[in-house]
């Protein structure tokens, strides 16, 4: 008998900054003996680590180690609740955000003077006297020294991240930051101390760099702040999956009494208690009721399911208008909506066939670059007959200009915010490598429902029966469903608004989830008993449609629509009385099927332009649907 092969491994990852970060990780760590294969993910600091069998024990604190000799932490993952680590993740996300926004506004009203003051002349801004450099040239590096200070000190970690990364031969970007604008620092220093020490303080005043310095420091800074944006933005999806399950259950008890309880005591083999209009706490069976549930975050139907005792419910649908008992079957991480949870958070951290391209190039480019920064700076200085200042403005462009994060950061961002977003919508995506096939995809086979269409039923058709008024029928079906919170009842309340239809009192109303609605509407001034529902509704409570009808509801049910017959009759004498006994004021025995309401869910206004731009692009669009 095969054996199962072991899962991953997941490490959070502390440290990284870039794509050399985590491709250096992925190449040390990758070597080393009982790993199969690593995968690390720089836009959600995790890694992924196989090992051969039976080896964690004692291969995990080597992992450890080896990553700590590089500059960067590794922790084993905690095997906490979905939840729970989103809320962590979420609070991690916005922490580091609300660091960056903090350290990003006093670094712009520093840099924004300096680079007025520094360059401001070469857009028309001319300098007062005792500040211009040809007129006051000291207290003009002085004031640029001041503005670039703050800016240094505020980005300080760019230095010590980058410098410590250099030590443990592994640069980083922090690494050609570090070195670059140091550089430019350091040099700057020289020239202010020898201007004001008397050595040509004019000439050495146009020679400074102190707004390169604080310009790029602030601009790297800001390009992070969107990146810990992007990312807490990107785990806005995996929020939205985890709001679909309720915090509590109600748990019926022994003694017969329901009692509230938090999701996570609940076990397999409880019973709980579904109220009309609740979402659905785990994954189970009915037990006890009759309902409709909505099962639209699995299917993209919108058209509730009937259920009664013996069939499923799945965790995150939501419960219709009857009341419901259940049995547990699959709580916590077992149930269907937490294995998509961990579907979606697994493609988040996965890598595409691009990325670890991206990866590989970025192993290799910063220390190309420095030491491309290098040879370029030792030729100006060597082989040309322009001044040191040159060779240092070399160097120093070269290796802030050269950076491997955009490259490196936004394949993985972009699986983030792609997969994500696509859950969202209802669009699962397995992997990154997935997302990166589906650039080659020459067919699409598309589902009607909730894709083609807009998931919500609207009122395509009213036929009238024995000479009813169609706005009549309108407005006491209208009526009656403003009543339920069905989706057919939504539909037909607003076709009502739609049409201009009154409001009209209700009374008496009997609700058979997943068949029909029955009560007494008075229109201007007149009682109707009346019930709207499907064939199976009417039959139940023998109304019996004869073979035309049934003929037209074939018809209307093979054209994709969704068919309500409307049975009317004069209400009894004795609710004009006052009869508080409904029993007294409603019987079924004469009621006569006076219409049909027929509902379809609407085209998307996008779906056609949407389809027609694929058999642009040479993609062949099917249809594939249980109509």
């Amino acid at each position: 008998m095969e054996t199962r092969k072991a899962g991953p491994l997941r490490f959070d990852i502390g440290g990284m900054h870039c794509a050399a970060c985590s491709s250096r990780i992925e190449r040390v760590v990758g070597r080393m003996e009982n790993v199969e294969r690593i995968a690390v993910n720089l836009a959600t600091a995790k890694a992924q680590i196989w090992l051969k069998p039976g080896t964690e024990s004692e291969t995990v604190p080597l992992i450890m180690e080896r990553v700590a000799g590089m500059g960067f932490s590794a922790v084993p993952s905690q095997e906490e609740d979905v939840a729970v680590q989103y809320e962590k993740k979420r609070r991690q996300d916005e922490k580091d955000r609300r660091v960056r926004l903090g350290r990003l506004g006093p670094m712009l009203v520093f840099a924004v003077p300096l680079l007025i003051l520094s360059m401001g002349h070469m857009l028309g801004m001319p300098l007062p006297a005792w500040l211009d450099p040809h007129h006051a040239p000291r207290t003009f590096m002085l004031a640029q020294l001041a503005l670039t200070l703050p800016v240094v000190w505020l980005g300080r970690h760019f230095y010590r991240e980058g410098l410590l990364a250099l030590a443990h031969k592994a640069p980083t970007m922090d690494s050609l930051v570090a070195v670059g604008t140091g550089s430019a620092l350091l040099y700057s220093l020289w020239t202010t101390l020898l201007g004001l020490a008397g050595s040509d303080p004019q000439l050495r005043a146009m020679n400074l760099y102190y707004e390169s310095v604080a310009v790029l420091l602030t601009m790297i800074e800001l390009g992070q702040f969107l990146e810990a944006t992007a990312k807490r933005k990107a785990g806005d999806a995996m929020g939205a999956l985890l709001r679909l399950t309720p915090e509590t259950a109600l748990r019926l008890e022994a003694d017969g009494q329901s009692r509230e309880i938090p999701l996570a005591e609940v076990m397999p083999g409880d019973t709980l208690v579904i109220r009309p209009g609740a979402r659905i706490p785990v994954d189970g069976s009915v037990t006890g009721g009759k309902s409709a549930v909505d099962l639209s975050l699995l299917t993209g139907e919108s058209i509730p399911v009937a259920v009664g005792p013996g069939d499923s419910l799945v965790a995150g649908s939501v419960n219709g208008e009857g009341a419901l008992t259940m049995t547990a079957e699959h709580v916590g991480q077992d149930t269907r909506l937490a294995r998509i949870i961990r579907l979606v958070r697994e493609a988040q951290g996965s890598k595409a066939p691009i990325a670890r391209l991206a990866d590989r190039v970025s192993f290799y480019f910063v220390p190309a670059v420095m030491g491309i920064a290098t040879l370029a700076g030792l030729a100006w200085l060597v082989f040309s007959d322009e001044p040191a200042t040159v060779a240092v403005t070399v160097f120093v462009a070269v290796l802030v200009m050269a950076c491997p994060c955009a490259m490196g950061l936004a394949t993985p961002m972009s699986i983030m915010v792609g997969t994500g977003r696509g859950a969202q919508l209802g669009v699962l995506i397995k992997n990154g490598a997935a997302l990166e096939q589906a650039g080659h995809v020459r067919a699409i086979a598309v589902d009607k429902t909730g894709t083609l269409t807009t998931g919500k039923p609207v009122l395509t058709g009213v036929i009238p029966l024995a000479a009813h008024d169609e706005q009549a029928l309108v407005t006491l079906a209208a009526a009656l469903e403003a009543r339920s919170e069905h989706p057919l009842a939504l539909a037909l309340v607003a076709a009502g608004k739609e049409r201009g239809c009154p409001a009209c009192p209700v009374d008496a109303v009997d609700v058979a989830p997943g068949l029909g609605i029955a009560g007494v509407v008075t229109l201007d001034g007149t009682a109707w008993r009346v019930a709207l529902g499907n064939v199976a509704f009417m039959e139940q409570n023998r109304i019996a449609p004869d073979a035309a009808v049934l003929e037209r509801l074939a018809s209307l049910a093979e054209a994709g629509q969704t068919p309500l017959l409307l049975a009317l009759a004069p209400a009894r004498a004795a609710l004009a009385a006052a009869g508080d006994d409904d029993s007294a004021r409603w019987q079924w025995d004469d009621l006569q099927i006076a219409g049909i309401l027929s509902l379809a869910d609407a085209l998307r206004p996008e779906s056609a332009a949407v389809v027609a731009r694929l058999h642009e692009m040479g993609i062949r669009v099917v249809m594939l649907t249980g109509d």
